[in-house]
């Protein structure tokens, strides 16, 4: 597969995510409410985060456009890695959009919970507590797969990294908010992936 080729592909999945993670963000940030990241998040991880998301948004954005300024992190050619993360795309995308659609008008851009926010336990959230981030890095790292280049991967899982101390933070919250209920609802269900056994 040439490289335009990939690129197309690239950014057709990109910009598709794109879409559906603002159209329910957008919707759920008129409620108005507020938000103090840094309080509850705490410095480190709030700006960590922040920087981290946006490093993964821009390297995305130089692939597509501008492909020669990270040439210098290109992977070699192989058909079959591209073709996977073509998979690893398809196969995320309808769990991203399940679980925004679980979610609702609950997501919020910060570990702090929206006065309306309730405990949601169906969709995505019946299995796995914190879906998005694990949906959002097996799609990142098909977008890193796909253009075969190891930034973009790094930047994936240094993203998907940085989501996993934060949930530290969030199940706090959650807990100080709905206590037992919550309490019950961690051992049915998994933090990042689904329990087996």
């Amino acid at each position: 597969m040439d490289e335009f080729t990939t690129r197309i592909i690239f950014a057709v999945f990109f910009f598709s995510f794109l879409l559906i993670s603002a159209s329910f963000r957008v919707r759920a940030n008129k409620l108005g409410d507020k938000f103090d990241v840094v309080k509850k998040e705490g410095v480190s991880i709030a700006i960590f985060s922040r920087i981290i998301g946006l490093s993964l948004t821009v390297s995305s954005f130089l692939y597509i456009f501008y492909p020669f300024a990270i040439e210098f992190a290109k992977g070699q050619e192989n058909s079959w890695l591209t073709i996977f993360g073509i998979l690893l795309c398809l196969f995320s995308l309808p769990f991203i959009i399940w679980t925004f659609k679980s979610l609702g008008n609950n997501i919020t851009e910060t570990v702090e919970m929206r006065q309306s926010n309730q405990l949601i336990k169906t969709g995505m959230y019946k299995y796995i507590r914190h879906p998005i981030y694990t949906t959002t890095f097996f799609f990142n790292f098909g977008l890193a797969l796909i253009s075969l280049n190891w930034l973009i991967g790094l930047i994936a899982i240094s993203l998907f990294a940085i989501m996993i101390l934060r949930t530290t933070t969030e199940e706090k919250i959650l807990i100080e908010k709905y206590g037992d209920d919550y309490l019950k609802y961690m051992k049915i269900t998994g933090r990042h992936f689904p329990i087996l056994f």
